[in-house]
């Protein structure tokens, strides 16, 4: 425990990294995991094309707004998830398949069926938007 002002930078200053830029300021490093979502390989060249916008995920999920990546087992597509919207199938619109990549919301809902198979029309979906990172 410090007991002057002096010890207790000194005290921070061992705990953290000192800016070698400025002596008088102390950095600190905050990482944060960074979401990952695996995709099916078919869908990397609409993805790059900006023609897919979206995913949609079966349950409600909690992902976090900001960077991420899109995984399959060749690629590794840097996103930036810009909005997360949990709603349920029935609720799915045609305007939700179109920014999927998808020509019709029949085409989406039956590739929600191809991804997972046990998936209900009364089912939770997470429609996870994102903007693609790779120039």
């Amino acid at each position: 425990m410090a007991s002057t002002e002096e010890e207790a930078v000194d005290v921070c200053t061992s705990i953290l990294d000192l800016c070698s830029d400025n002596p008088s300021l102390i950095a600190f490093k905050v990482s944060r995991q960074i979401e990952e979502l695996e995709i099916d390989a078919k869908y990397v060249d609409a993805i790059l094309k900006g023609e897919k916008v979206t995913t949609v995920r079966k349950g409600e999920r909690q992902f976090k707004c900001g960077p991420a990546v899109l995984r399959t087992e060749d690629y590794a597509l840097p996103v930036k998830i810009s909005n997360v919207i949990n709603t349920t199938i029935p609720h799915l619109t045609q305007s939700d398949a179109k920014r999927d990549g998808f020509d019709s919301l029949v085409q989406l809902e039956n590739a929600l069926s191809n991804h997972y198979p046990e998936i209900q029309n009364t089912d939770p979906v997470t429609i996870v938007e994102f903007i693609t990172q790779v120039k």
